[in-house]
């Protein structure tokens, strides 16, 4: 009696789906749906699958007596239990059976008259990964396993016994190249193993997979079976060349790119071309020396690199020093990824040298222009912020450059200007705007209310400065509150 409560209650614990269960069986959902309510039950070989697919004893899903010899005969030809080999994946259960071929073969040869170990060879192969089947001499199909069964027969292997697979799929290249090796093993008598074909499923979809065709022979040395074994593995393929192609696409990045990972041991499974014109070394040095950035890196950078590492920080900007005495900066940028409980990290550099050098330029123009007596602004011209301060503009209005910069340009034609000049500056804003951005304006004296309320009389000359194609406007002024003499800003 099958105990359909418990094998449901068992099913659930393990977090195990009826399709699943059906995939492993080669059944439908529908039967094990009716052997789960009771409507139906399975035979005693269907009983020992499903005891097997759960990894329990038989008594705990029926009535039936353990066989004790059942495992230890499993147990001889595979490496490990055979509640291990369902559990372990895809690819694992392979590599075991391709290890494990030639015994299961032998005792599929000799213990023919057996028809419970039969099975328990067949229940090895049924739970396998792979595509199975046994042909005659003549090509006709034996048997085959439960994926075969599945995928390329529609669940009903024994109306297809003894017939040849051109008599099942009428498109002759179907199988063309699996056919083509088959008559090879026939004519020369060899075994042919882990061969790249290429095959089509029932649907049309073109597939891939590695072949192995083991001839069986009888007692005169003639072939009487051809055991073929194919492991489908079209979407590792895809896979591959997904990768193959995002691999050469990182080659023409600007960042280098570095891939590693501590487990089994710390070692570098990628580094892209750019790394080679970033860092002036070879990919080869890269790849084999994990401290490689520790010895290239300039004196003075080398506690923040080291303080970095130590940190939760993921973004780094240093030096490094070149072979050739060069001395670039990198941005290094640190992340760290988890698949599949493994920890992979990604190290990706920029070379920001030029940038570096613009800001220190940038750093060396501002400080020049900190010193000059007269105050400079840069607006830009559809925000009307300010870009830049220097502290003389915050010396003469009495305003801090924070609160010039916080306030923008609108503030300054809004609140600075004192009402008796409001005429002036708009008749020179106007002249401005009708003017070319080649054209050079001389100084503007008009009159500005200090933060402290007092007035100060400025001389001020507005320009355009194209760069990058944009147009900001500079704003240089001088405070000639005590002098009656123009300030002509554009000649300092």
């Amino acid at each position: 009696m099958f105990y359909f409560d418990k094998f449901k209650k068992i099913r659930l614990s393990q977090k195990l789906t009826q399709k699943k269960i059906a995939m492993q069986l080669g059944k439908s959902l529908k039967t094990i749906q009716r052997w789960e309510s009771g409507a139906t039950e399975p035979s005693q070989r269907e009983i020992e699958y499903l005891a097997t697919a759960l990894s329990v004893s038989v008594s705990r899903i029926s009535d039936i007596k353990e066989k004790n010899s059942s495992d230890s005969f499993i147990e001889s030809i595979l490496p490990l239990s055979f509640s291990d080999f369902l559990a372990k994946s895809d690819m694992a259960k392979y590599e075991i059976f391709l290890k494990q071929r030639n015994s299961l073969f032998i005792n599929h040869l000799t213990i023919n008259e057996n028809k419970v170990r039969i099975n328990e060879l067949n229940l090895i192969n049924d739970t396998a990964p792979y595509l199975m089947v046994i042909k005659d001499s003549s090509l006709r199909i034996k048997r085959v396993n439960n994926l075969f069964n599945i995928l390329l027969l529609n669940n009903s292997r024994e109306s297809f016994f003894g017939k040849k697979f051109s008599d099942i799929w009428r498109s002759r290249n179907q199988w063309k190249e699996l056919e083509e090796l088959e008559e090879k093993v026939l004519i020369e008598k060899i075994k042919v193993e882990n061969e790249t074909i290429s095959f089509k499923y029932p649907d049309g979809s073109d597939r891939r997979g590695k072949v192995t065709i083991t001839p069986i022979y009888d007692e005169n040395n003639n072939i009487k079976e051809l055991l073929t074994t194919i492991f489908d593995f079209t979407e590792e393929f895809i896979i591959k060349k997904k990768l193959e192609e995002l691999v050469l696409l990182l080659n023409y990045l600007d960042y280098g790119i570095i891939i590693n990972k501590l487990l089994p041991h710390e070692h570098n499974i990628y580094v892209n071309r750019s790394i080679e014109n970033i860092f002036n070394l070879s990919k080869d040095i890269i790849v084999k020396d994990l401290n490689f950035l520790q010895k290239i890196i300039h004196p003075d950078d080398l506690n923040n690199l080291t303080e970095f590492m130590n940190s939760d920080a993921s973004i780094l900007k240093c030096r490094i020093c070149l072979p050739n005495n060069q001395i670039k900066w990198i941005k290094y940028i640190y992340r760290t990824v988890n698949i599949n409980s493994c920890d992979y990290f990604f190290n990706i550099f920029q070379d920001i040298t030029e940038e570096m050098s613009n800001k220190d330029l940038c750093r060396f123009i501002a400080k020049n222009l900190d010193n000059l007596p007269h105050g400079v602004l840069i607006v830009h011209p559809i925000t009307y912020e300010y870009l830049y301060v220097n502290e003389a503009a915050s010396t003469i209005t009495g305003y801090s450059t924070e609160e010039l910069y916080a306030n923008g340009h609108k503030f300054w034609r809004e609140n600075l200007i004192d009402k008796d000049s409001l005429d002036v500056f708009k008749w020179a804003a106007q002249e401005f705007d009708r003017g070319s951005s080649e054209t050079k304006y001389y100084p503007v004296k008009y009159d500005i209310l200090r933060k402290d309320k007092t007035v100060c009389t400025i001389c001020g000359t507005l320009k355009i400065s194209r760069y990058n194609d944009i147009d900001y406007r500079v704003l240089t002024f001088a405070d000639v509150t005590k002098s009656n003499i123009g300030y002509d800003t554009n000649n300092q």
